[in-house]
């Protein structure tokens, strides 16, 4: 019984669809994969099966032999229009790939020529990856993590509570503060529950007997800013020159970003490291000597790099503006530490070098 379904639109049903669904079909993922020649027929499928929509499958035109502008073809609509409903892969698989620019920092669009080599195998072999590792069970409609967030949000928040009295007395303090009551009650009881189920997964519960804590993925340690429109730095922000010369992490506290719009940043450089199987582990816990450095691990969403705390830089906040780009934010908690590493670097003392023999004497 076919647990979920993949939709592929595509104008040749003769020479790429059919051939695409009987590939598909011999490889035995038990999800449906349905066929669409024309944008009508997309719509009426995702309308009938968007409770169990696991991925979609695009070419860019709608009559290739005729029309080589994709941003004029109904098909790049409906690209569009999925990308922004649902929670799923979106592969491009079309012949007419040069000059397609949309989506370029969305990893969840994937392009593949017809052209290459393996054909639709492309497409296919990346689908049985996405299911086999669980991958697609996660964001589609009615996924994990929604059901998830419904049953562990749920959880998290009636537990904050402990008297009946607490969220009546946390709004009219809020009230009678004075502020925009709706907004600001919004933003303080999300935070409450998020905060409180970060934390529940931050502890493996599979194990029978006590606690351990959790492992995480080292790409954890990296996330992407949502509001860098409004907030354009951000304390443990990693910016880029354009020229690919130099590359920042800003260390300016998040208050003074926060409140005063500060014009000139503090920075430490982000130096290239060379990472191994023997060093990875001792880099990412910071078990070295060297005291002014603290790496940063390497990871599919981040090339990572040494941080030179003793080579601090004050810069305008301009310059990173005009010659620098956004690449990745560091976790709360990997800034903090880093913080930490920095401030006692800083405020490190030193006293006059002592002579070793006469101190052996006095052992002695």
């Amino acid at each position: 019984m076919p647990n979920g379904v993949i939709i592929h639109l595509d104008n040749d049903y003769a020479k790429v669809l059919e051939p695409s669904k009987h590939f598909f079909d011999q490889l035995g993922i038990p999800l449906e994969y349905v066929c669409c020649k024309d944008v009508e027929e997309f719509n009426q499928k995702v309308a009938e099966h968007r409770d169990s929509l696991k991925a979609v499958v695009f070419d860019l035109l709608e009559k290739e032999g005729e029309i080589k502008d994709y941003k004029k073809s109904p098909f790049n609509e409906a690209i569009a229009s999925t990308f922004k409903q649902f929670n799923v892969p979106v592969f491009i698989y079309s012949g007419y790939l040069v000059g397609f620019n949309e989506f370029s920092y969305n990893g969840t669009v994937i392009k593949i020529d017809k052209g290459n080599g393996d054909g639709f195998k492309a497409v296919a072999d990346k689908i049985q990856l996405f299911h086999d590792s669980g991958f697609l069970d996660i964001f589609c409609p009615n996924g994990l993590l929604e059901q998830l967030l419904h049953k562990e949000l749920h959880e998290a928040f009636i537990r904050q509570f402990s008297n009946e009295s607490d969220i009546e007395n946390i709004i009219l303090a809020v009230k009678a503060s004075g502020q925009d009551i709706t907004t600001r009650i919004k933003d303080i009881f999300s935070r409450i529950a998020l905060r409180s189920l970060v934390s529940n997964l931050m502890i493996d519960n599979t194990v029978a007997v006590g606690f351990n804590e959790s492992l995480i993925n080292a790409v954890e340690h990296y996330i992407r800013r949502l509001n860098i429109v409004n907030v354009p730095f951000w304390t443990g922000d990693v910016f880029e020159k354009k020229d690919k010369s130099e590359s920042l992490l800003i260390l300016t506290p998040r208050c003074d970003l926060a409140t005063k719009g500060k014009e000139v940043l503090l920075a430490c450089r982000i130096l290239e490291t060379e990472f191994s199987k023997k060093n990875a582990i001792e880099f990412i816990r910071d078990n070295i000597k060297e005291k002014k450095f603290r790496y940063l691990p390497k990871t599919p969403t981040f090339t990572g790099g040494k941080i030179d705390l003793s080579d601090h830089v004050v810069i305008p906040s301009s310059i990173v503006k005009s010659d620098f780009e956004y690449i990745i934010s560091l976790s709360d908690d990997l800034t903090n530490e880093i913080l930490g590493k920095f401030c006692a670097y800083l405020l490190r003392t030193s006293i006059p070098e002592v002579n070793e023999k006469e101190l052996i004497e006095f052992l002695k």
